[in-house]
Order: C-alpha cells, then sequence, then structure tokens
C-alpha cells in the first residue's frame, strides 16, 4: 500500500482512470470505497468528496483555511501536511510520517 497520502491518492485515481467500475463505485460512495480500497477505516469526523471534472466544469481544491491563511499548523495539521498515515499512510495516524511509524 501507498506510503504516503499523495501515493495513495494517486493510486486510487489511476485504478479510477483504469477501471469504470471502480470510478463509479467512488462517485457512489466515497468513503466506503476508499475504506475498501486503503483496507483502514477513516476517522469518525472525515468527510470525502469525490467530483469529476467535465469538459465545462473545472476544479481548483484549496488547502485547509489554516494552511491558506499560513497560521501556525498543529503538530497534527503538520504530520497531515507532511504526508503522516498510519498502517503507512496518512489518511488516519498523525504519529505515521511517510509509512515510518513509531
Amino acid at each position: 500500500m501507498a506510503a504516503t497520502r499523495e501515493q495513495a491518492e494517486q493510486d486510487i485515481l489511476d485504478k479510477a482512470s483504469k477501471d469504470p467500475a471502480f470510478r463509479q463505485k467512488l462517485i457512489d460512495d466515497p468513503r466506503a470505497t476508499l475504506e475498501a480500497e486503503l483496507g483502514i477505516a477513516l476517522p469518525a469526523g472525515v468527510e470525502v468528496s469525490v467530483v469529476q471534472e467535465t469538459a465545462s466544469k473545472h476544479y481548483l481544491v484549496l488547502p485547509r483555511d489554516e494552511v491558506a491563511a499560513g497560521t501556525e499548523l498543529s503538530e497534527e495539521a503538520l504530520a497531515s501536511v507532511a504526508g503522516a498515515g498510519g498502517s503507512g499512510n496518512s489518511w488516519n495516524d498523525p504519529t505515521c510520517i511517510d509509512g515510518n511509524c513509531g
């Protein structure tokens, strides 16, 4: 499994681009699909949205407000931005940096 959130996201995008059924599951139920694909349970407070661009509609994803405002990040937020994650990914565990858990 991917070592960072960025790699996990890329792996998901790659699979969705090659597998139309997986892509539709991701659109219909992103949380359950990600949990099944990553083999983890996302924290209760995490909401997942999937949008698909069209020829006439494009999306720009902005960072969290605290990042955009240039404010100092908490240790948890910093770990998230740095690609921290449990079970070898950054979706779940702020104590694990790039798959190096300790």
